[in-house]
């Protein structure tokens, strides 16, 4: 090992080392460090580029894969499946329900972005007797085999609420919603309705397109047949509960309100078991729009993709 040898000097009485020059070829140890810096930098740059190529080359595969009709069909059912837990949120929070329809969804989400209050009455004039969308919802649920055994409670209900006779729908309807979810559940006795819904949903495939009808009938545990103590309520209690109406506890349930109310939550059982109505429905009104396209957090992506992909293949 060769050392660098020092000699001192006198400057003022002190001794000042003098460094003697380097043997020629050989590096100084800043210059040894300026050497490393620059290849370390080098390789830095060197795999960055890799990566970058490697990124850029995903990149396309994805964007490939995205505006295809694989990739389109994925896409659009993170889409549904993402609005409608949002949708199905709103129904737990409002107690309500609304069949799948592009329409309904439509004037759901419009609620939601808006924050429009929900109003029980208007929704009742929604799909009600009087509006567009009744006879295709009745339509598609007479055609549902769940209701099939107890298909003349449901043209009695049916007949009640097309003749405004409220007391009478929601009375039939009760024992129906309850009945369903029995004989679905296997429990006819010792648990209550809401226990036997949730045991449903453990043991049966409910339908995808009619996610949101899962946390919608959430509903029927907190308020239609959750038990409510007799001496807690009046005799003119409005609330829909089936505890006070079939025990004759109230009679003030008779209501547009109740009565739509209690028959959405009907198909959204229906739906949930049977699939949506409006696949067995030929009379529903058409909705050129999507709701998916307009709503749908991956649309733009699925937008773009689907541009890209058809520019590819003009050029």
């Amino acid at each position: 090992m060769r050392r660098t040898r020092i000699a001192f000097g006198m400057a003022g009485g002190a001794p000042t080392p003098i460094r003697r020059p380097q043997p020629r070829g050989q590096k100084s140890a800043s210059e040894y460090a300026s050497v490393s810096a620059l290849g370390f930098l080098d390789d830095i740059h060197r795999v960055g580029q890799e990566l970058k190529g490697r990124l850029n080359a995903a990149t396309e595969a994805v964007g490939d894969w995205a505006g295809g009709e694989a990739g389109q069909q994925v896409l659009t059912a993170l889409d549904f499946v993402t609005l409608s837990s949002e949708i199905g949120d709103y129904y737990a929070h409002i107690g309500w329900y609304f069949p799948v329809h592009g329409a309904l969804h439509r004037y759901v989400l419009e609620h939601i972005r808006h924050n429009v209050p929900f109003d029980a009455r208007s929704a009742a004039k929604l799909v009600g007797p009087t509006s567009v969308h009744w006879q295709w919802i009745v339509e598609g649920l007479r055609s549902s085999p769940c209701v099939e055994t107890r298909s003349p409670i449901v043209e009695d209900a049916i007949y009640c609420l097309e003749h405004e006779r409220w007391h009478a729908a929601v009375c039939s309807l009760l024992p129906v919603v309850e009945g369903i979810i029995s004989d679905r559940a296997g429990v006819l006795s010792g648990m209550r309705v809401g226990k036997r819904f949730t045991k449903l949903l453990h043991e049966e495939e409910g339908e995808l397109t009619a996610l949101s009808a899962i946390p919608a009938l959430s509903v029927l545990d907190k308020e239609v047949f959750t038990r409510q103590e007799f001496a807690d309520v009046e005799l003119a209690e409005t609330a829909l509960n089936r505890h006070l109406v079939l025990h004759g506890r109230t009679v003030g349930f008779g209501s547009e309100v109740n009565g739509c109310k209690l028959f959405m939550l009907l198909v959204a059982l229906v739906e949930l078991l049977d699939g949506v109505l409006l696949l067995r429905s030929d009379t529903a009104p058409g909705d050129t729009a999507s709701f998916l396209d307009e709503y749908g957090p991956l649309a733009g992506l699925r937008a773009t993709a689907r541009s890209r992909r058809e520019l590819g293949h003009a050029r």
